[in-house]
């Protein structure tokens, strides 16, 4: 009883740091505090965010006539929004098969229910949620759960602050309050009990961490480079973007904010050109740089934007493969770095930084506004290539059956990692996909992309799998965020793009894209990911999207097999009937008339329709 009373005490004294810090803030301030916090504010029971100006987007307002150019990128606009994306997003592929994007926009209604608005949070609440977590407890599952933390925090620094708060709370920057929030969100994100990630409901205790730290963020004035700005910021971005079942504009405006304070802050730079930092701010700073690079392009590519830090930008370091027990503050000269069969903090960030460096050339060379030589194609393919080479043994992926002894976070990493060289190939080739001109100059592209999208797919399978109760993976199933998913979106239409494909076999057209063989195995992976889309539907727009993308794709291929006399398609529980009448939009509408909807001829679909 004793214990949990302290424990009580503890967090309350912590609740009232935080509003002594309210208290003693600028009223003037105050309109900022609430245009920053807006985008963010929770309610009791926080849902996949929507806005009625994001659901009407959905609605695609650009022309339906057949030249349009989605290698342009993708428009929709209506009266209160403009958005673009450019053309290796999903949406821009799916936009260029024009027979499903025409279905898709008479039923687009019914997605758009899907979530519900999200309303402020309640000032008037009190902070006995927060009693609900033991601190000590919330700290330890963070650094010994997730993998957050070597990017931004030093354990050993950060434990030796966090006893000098609970000692002397008044004298802790607010700055660091808004970090101790954003991790004990984190850790209780990640516990089993936190949240229901079927539904997109999260603990009370999560939405107040979550409101804690854009308090803080505001008090601690975050637009200003500080001590824990950088730290607080890298927190609440990726908490934002974990609790997102979609793409959402604002993560992506909230990055632009997060690069202008690395940027003016200097974590771009080498820190051997100056003289005035110490050892392990360098080091530290190399892990900064080596994280933001990536989730640069994870955000701005999943918003179908060009990056916003270029290589030729930043010139950083690749970080040590060191543990945070190997230096500290007062460490004068770094260790050399342990060996790349050794497991550290850091060695997953060490990993991720030698495949984004080729990735981020491929996105620099997809956003271009004018196509580039198919030369500088496969100069970057072999970056590419020679990337994956380079990755440490530990994380390069195998078979889950050997993977059984080895810890959940690591075989995540693996996964990641193989997913971003697939994501890599995908954007490289889709281009060249439909390509008429000198198809066997581009059969290399065809394949590769083609062969890219089906791994993606088997891996998506194998995770979903792995982050189910009784998977390996089930304590990370939250890790498996809307960025991952991005890529299994992207696989999927560029499948049911080839499949269309395969249709104009008859014409010559496009006959050389995909033969027979392929085909079947096209049909086989976009039925085996049908069901978990539909799955994924009840709270993901961009999911129930895809799954209506798919299924009139598989009944499209489907009715053209059975007009030419050919065995009919097995889909085996996902029977063609099945899938259409379960899908929300079909139901009480007339099979037949659908069916002789989809048996209107194509529109030819080449590159210049993408």
């Amino acid at each position: 009883m004793d214990i949990q009373v302290t424990i009580i005490n503890q967090l309350q004294r912590l609740e009232q740091v935080v509003a002594s810090f309210v208290k003693e803030s600028s009223p003037t301030d105050a309109p900022a505090a609430q245009a920053f916090a807006a985008p963010a504010a929770p309610d009791s029971s926080y849902t996949t965010p929507s806005r009625e100006t994001r659901q009407a987007a959905l609605l695609d307002q650009a022309s339906h006539h057949s030249s349009t150019r989605s290698e342009d990128g993708t428009r929709r606009a209506n009266q209160s929004e403009f958005r673009y994306v450019g053309s290796s997003h999903w949406d821009a592929i799916l936009n260029g098969i024009s027979d499903i994007k025409e279905q898709l926009e008479d039923h687009e209604g019914a997605i758009s229910t899907l979530s519900s608005q999200e309303n402020p949070g309640d000032a008037s609440r009190t902070g006995h949620t927060l009693l609900l977590s033991h601190a000590d407890g919330c700290i330890s599952r963070y650094f010994n759960m997730l993998d957050t933390g070597p990017a931004a925090v030093h354990r050993g620094k950060f434990l030796r602050e966090y006893e000098d708060f609970w000692t002397n709370p008044q004298e802790t920057p607010v700055m660091w309050l808004g970090l101790l929030f954003s991790m004990l969100a984190f850790s209780v994100l990640a516990s089993n009990g936190g949240n229901d990630a079927s539904t997109g409901n999260f603990s009370a205790a999560v939405n107040r961490y979550r409101e804690k730290v854009v308090q803080c963020l505001h008090l601690g004035e975050y637009t200003i480079p500080g001590p824990y700005s950088y730290e607080t910021m890298y927190h609440y971005l990726i908490l934002e973007a974990s609790i997102r079942e979609d793409a959402d504009g604002d993560i992506w405006a909230l990055l632009g904010i997060f690069v202008n304070l690395f940027m003016r802050m200097g974590y771009h730079r080498n820190t051997s050109r100056f003289s005035n930092f110490s050892p392990f701010a360098e080091e530290m700073r190399r892990r900064a740089c080596a994280t933001i690079v990536l989730g640069d392009i994870l955000v701005s590519t999943q918003m179908g934007m060009p990056r916003m830090i270029q290589d030729s930008q930043w010139d950083t370091s690749e970080p040590r493969n060191l543990n945070d027990s190997d230096f500290d503050e007062e460490t004068r000269d770094l260790p050399p770095s342990r060996p790349e069969t050794e497991i550290t903090t850091t060695l997953h960030l060490i990993a991720r930084q030698r495949i984004s460096r080729a990735l981020g050339h491929v996105v620099d060379l997809t956003c271009r506004v004018q196509p580039c030589p198919y030369d500088d194609i496969m100069k970057a393919d072999r970056m590419l290539h020679q990337s994956l080479s380079t990755i440490p043994p530990l994380f390069r992926l195998k078979p889950m059956e050997s993977s059984i002894t080895d810890p959940p976070h690591i075989i995540l990493q693996r996964f990641f990692i193989a997913i971003m060289f697939e994501k890599g190939r995908m954007l490289l080739h889709r281009y060249w996909l439909s390509m008429n001109e000198l198809p066997q100059a581009n059969a290399y592209s065809n394949e590769s992309c083609l062969d890219a999208a089906l791994k993606t797919l088997e891996l998506h399978w194998i995770l979903d799998e792995q982050i189910s109760p009784s998977g390996q993976l089930y304590s990370l199933r939250r890790r498996v965020t809307s960025f991952m998913k991005h890529e299994f979106l992207t696989a999927t239409i560029i499948l049911c793009l080839l499949a269309h494909q395969a249709l104009k076999v008859d014409d010559g057209s496009l006959g050389h894209v995909v033969d027979p063989q392929r085909q079947e195995e096209i049909r086989d992976a976009l039925v085996k990911s049908l069901a978990i889309w539909k799955r994924l539907g009840s709270t993901s727009m961009e999911a129930q999207r895809v799954a209506n993308a798919v299924t009139l794709t598989i009944t499209n291929t489907a009715s053209r097999d059975a007009s030419q006399d050919l065995p009919s398609f097995c889909m085996g529980d996902f029977t063609m009937n099945m899938a259409v009448d379960q899908m929300p939009y079909f139901q009480g509408k007339a099979r037949f008339s659908m069916i002789g909807v989809m048996n209107e001829v194509f529109l030819t679909i080449t590159i210049h329709a993408i």
